[in-house]
């Protein structure tokens, strides 16, 4: 994680909810977000560095006053018991807030100019390589290296957009999910150096773009993009901008040895067929809600002793009996949102959303999880995608919305599968803490040879 980073924002943050705790309210993520002008989607890691120093300095648990505008709750990384939450909040607000001084301020001279860090719509990035896994992650050595450090400031929801060098083209686009962390890495060879210390950001919804942006459509913007590095370099005093492109009399090229460079949001609007590839890929949501890595799980829909017998989702392996299943599912899951004031899309096709349908009514946006079964279900397998949306949205102003359809009637006549029936539950906003997950299958990766 970005120690310099989130310590400039965990200053921020004390000093937006002290004044908070004096008047004996919470505040929402989107409250606080405006507050130190951070999108939403960024708080959670300042969040965790204040409530740690807060745990240390054995002050009350501050960042308990920030709440989802959905269920007026701390979200799932609050550290404080909910059934403690009357207490915590009465600590919180006896407290002398404005005798103790903010732990954060003044502690940590950052090297690094990250300019982009006041404004969030400053999220996109490009990285230029010859690798042949575009969108698997961005990874680089942990050093001072400008192309290479860059790794650990990227966030949540960021855009990667992905020049790969032997087509001299950007050709792709992903968007990073988590928050860097620490891992190994081969370099400069990937297959032959050294294994050393490096940051690795998960990617995911790769996409290739219809049609690849080359150096010559860069190129043939040269005084807007020679314009834009000019403004950015008066407006901060000539430090560096880590700009992607080196700019000589009359052309322009690909920054040399810049692994990953910062796209400044001025130079991807140039490009308006980004922003229409981003919005045909990426459901909003998806670009704003808080995520971090998690195993294949199992959720718990009921909880009952050991000695109930328990059935689960189960696996089929009739192709087209699986889909009349599913398409069971959504159909009464679609009949349902009408009845609720919904209107709803099927997004089922859009790899690591984390939900079926989304739906909106009014200001509120909701992603809906359908799960469908032939036998009846105590419990159901979910992706990490699935669990991260339910613990983002808590966080977040999104709801969430688990539509389990079991005993499922499926019959076949003649070549065609016909379905009926079913028992229809739901959970709003359900849970998938701990409590409610059983690991049932992790991913292994394999060791480079040595």
């Amino acid at each position: 994680m970005n120690v310099e980073l989130q310590t400039t924002r965990a200053a921020k943050i004390w000093d937006a909810l002290v004044p908070v705790a004096a008047t004996k309210k919470t505040t929402t993520y989107k409250e606080l977000s405006e507050a130190i002008n951070v999108h939403p989607r960024a708080l959670r890691h300042a969040l965790e560095f204040v409530q740690v120093k807060c745990a240390e300095m054995e002050l009350p648990p501050l960042t308990s006053l920030v709440v989802g505008s959905a269920t007026g709750l701390p979200g799932a990384g609050n550290s404080v018991d909910p059934k403690n939450l009357k207490s915590a909040y009465e600590q919180i607000f006896s407290f002398a807030w404005n005798e103790e001084e903010n732990p954060f301020s003044g502690n940590f001279a950052g090297s690094t100019n990250s300019w982009w860090t006041e404004d969030p719509e400053e999220k996109y990035w490009i990285e230029s390589t010859d690798r042949k896994d575009l969108g698997v992650n961005l990874i680089a050595p942990i050093s001072s290296n400008a192309g290479q450090k860059l790794v650990a400031f990227v966030e949540d929801g960021d855009i990667v957009l992905h020049y790969f060098q032997p087509a001299r083209a950007i050709v792709a686009f992903s968007v990073a999910q988590g928050f860097p962390k620490e891992s190994t890495i081969r370099w400069p060879d990937r297959k032959a150096s050294n294994i050393g210390p490096a940051y690795e950001m998960k990617l995911v919804n790769f996409t290739e773009l219809a049609s690849p942006i080359t150096l010559k459509d860069i190129q043939s913007k040269e005084p807007e993009i020679r314009r834009i590095k000019n403004e950015l370099d008066i407006k901060y005093n000539n430090k560096s901008i880590y700009y992607p492109y080196q700019i000589k009399k009359t052309e322009v090229q690909p920054a040399q040895g810049m692994y990953l460079s910062k796209l400044p949001k001025a130079v991807f609007q140039l490009f308006p067929e980004f922003e229409l590839e981003i919005k045909e890929n990426v459901p909003k949501e998806y670009l704003e809600i808080k995520r971090s890595p998690r195993a294949l799980r199992q959720v718990d829909l009921q909880k009952s002793s050991p000695s109930t017998a328990r059935s689960g989702q189960g696996f089929q392996s009739d192709e087209k009996k699986k889909k009349a299943t599913e398409l069971h599912a959504m159909k009464l899951a679609f009949d349902y949102l009408a009845k609720e004031g919904y209107s709803a899309v099927d997004v089922s096709n859009q790899k690591n959303i984390g939900y079926d349908i989304h739906a909106t009514k009014e200001e509120k946006m909701l992603g809906v999880e359908v799960k469908g079964s032939i036998n009846r279900a105590d419990f159901i397998n979910v992706t990490s995608s699935e669990v991260e949306y339910t613990q983002g949205v808590r966080e977040g102003n999104y709801e969430s919305l688990l539509f389990v359809v079991d005993n499922i009637q499926i019959t076949k006549n003649g070549e065609v599968y016909e379905s009926s029936g079913g028992r229809v539950r739901t959970w709003w906003n359900w849970d998938t803490g701990e409590g409610f997950l059983f690991p049932t299958t992790y991913r292994f990766t394999l060791p480079g040879d040595n």
